[in-house]
């Protein structure tokens, strides 16, 4: 099968670009993670190590040219910092839910306490007892767990303190044999409630909304929006302070659709952020380019990834990241394009073929080459590809109409182990060559072809015989 080919090539740098490629996401994939765990507090040193180890791992596969290990371990470590990131994100902002909630009931029970003791309060100083249910000192710390200043162990302590004071006085010893037993008997089966279930019971401590605002502003604050979630919790308090049932629901239930809202907006924009910065990122790993082309666009891309920047909207910020992500595919495209006709003209000068400075360049403006072989005048061969395609056209040509045809299959038949020779060429720069349809010598006439930027006086000679005029006698 030496007659015309389309044939797949894949270089050793195309390859190689592509896993630098892959390590720039995932080193700065690793960067996020590391810097969001540290400030959530969810990241242990035992896990930032080990995760480093299998970065060092992957960077040992790219330098054994394990390209396909290399992309699967990139691709699933990729998976799992992007997981662990989005778990520590909603651990953390479940533990700022369950905070709050505690905190609010903490209020809601001191405000309880603090109205029983005034009732107490009123009732003795009818009765003309000056003794106060409560002291000066806890009826303090009660205000202050109502107004949020006082929170977590030392606000427990307190509660407890009051409702120790506040509990009736020990009736046991006054009590009979006969009294006790009758007490215990109706008591029987009788589940005690104790402090815990008695807060979960007041009222407002178990509204279902309540509950999702509270993972709400936790879920802002775990994706570093302060300010936002800081409004939030004015307006929770706000809707909480309100008396009318009615406008309380209404209250409640309008912050919980804006703060569901913007906190699904956050998220969203957080995630285009971070793929514009890995965008970055992997542009500045690939290095320089070679080609003044090539050099153009990369530039275009880093002006792009600017004015993505720019848009305050998240959905704006995404069409820019897609639109940049699709510029750097085709620059690796085009890259690994330019490796390919390098690589392949590479091996055709090692043949023989007269290869000229600016043919990978001519090849893809012009969407093909041909080059002659000094061996065989007349013919050479010709190199064709649309675009960046990996898949390229191999022939044999001639290059005059009015030629001797019948070398053309002796021609194709030279050129069918030249062929061969070309694969195992490339085959050792680290590049392949695979056939992926041929046609057997003599299916197709020899295609006529032109050499590109061939003088006017060797085209004048390939294209017909040399004619000589011989002297008169």
């Amino acid at each position: 099968m030496s007659g015309p080919k389309v044939v797949r090539v894949v270089t050793r740098e195309e390859r190689i670009a592509r896993g630098r490629d892959q390590l720039a996401q995932l080193d700065h994939a690793m960067a996020n993670w590391s810097r969001e765990g540290q400030r959530l507090g969810q990241l242990d040193q035992a896990t930032l190590a080990a995760t480093r180890e299998r970065r060092a791992g992957l960077q040992a596969l790219l330098e054994a040219d394990r390209f396909d290990a290399l992309q699967r371990g990139a691709a699933a470590e990729l998976a799992f910092l992007q997981g662990d990131l989005e778990a520590c994100r909603q651990r953390c902002a479940e533990q700022a839910g369950q905070a709050r909630q505690q905190q609010r009931q903490l209020m809601q029970n001191a405000a309880t306490l603090r109205r029983a003791a005034q009732q107490q309060d009123q009732q003795r100083d009818q009765q003309r007892d000056q003794q106060r249910a409560l002291p000066a000192d806890l009826l303090t710390a009660l205000q202050a767990i109502e107004d949020g200043t006082l929170r977590g162990p030392q606000a427990q302590a307190a509660l407890a303190r009051g409702f120790t004071l506040m509990a009736p006085p020990a009736e046991q010893a006054a009590l009979s044999d006969a009294q006790r037993a009758l007490a215990s008997a109706l008591s029987a089966g009788v589940p005690t409630e104790t402090l815990a279930q008695w807060q979960a019971r007041q009222p407002g401590a178990t509204d279902a909304r309540l509950r999702q605002i509270d993972h709400h502003i936790g879920m802002l604050e775990a994706l570093d929006d302060h300010a936002a979630a800081a409004s939030f919790v004015a307006r929770a308090a706000n809707a909480q302070a309100e008396t009318a049932s009615a406008r309380r629901s209404m209250l409640l239930d309008s912050l919980l659709l804006d703060l569901a809202a913007a906190a699904r907006e956050r998220q969203v924009r957080v995630a285009w952020l971070l793929r514009l910065d890995a965008l970055a990122a992997r542009l500045d790993s690939l290095g320089t380019w070679g080609s003044g082309t090539l050099d153009r666009d990369a530039l275009a891309l880093r002006k792009a990834i600017d004015i993505a920047r720019q848009p305050a909207d998240a959905t704006a910020i995404g069409a820019q990241c897609e639109h940049g992500e699709a510029m750097l595919e085709t620059l690796l495209q085009r890259q690994a394009a330019l490796a390919r006709r390098e690589a392949v003209l590479g091996g055709l000068a090692s043949l023989g073929y007269e290869v000229r400075e600016g043919m990978a360049t001519a090849w893809a403006e012009h969407g093909k080459v041909a080059l002659r072989k000094t061996a065989t005048p007349g013919y050479g061969v010709e190199l064709g590809g649309a675009g960046d395609s990996a898949r390229l056209q191999v022939r044999a040509v001639a290059f005059s109409e009015t030629r001797d045809t019948s070398r053309d299959r002796d021609i194709e038949t030279i050129w069918c182990g030249e062929f061969s020779r070309l694969q195992a060429l490339v085959a050792q720069r680290g590049a392949g060559i695979e056939i992926e349809r041929a046609l057997p010598v003599g299916a197709a006439p020899l295609r006529v072809a032109t050499l590109e930027n061939e003088p006017a006086q060797a085209a004048a000679a390939t294209a017909a015989p040399l004619q000589r005029t011989l002297p008169r006698a």
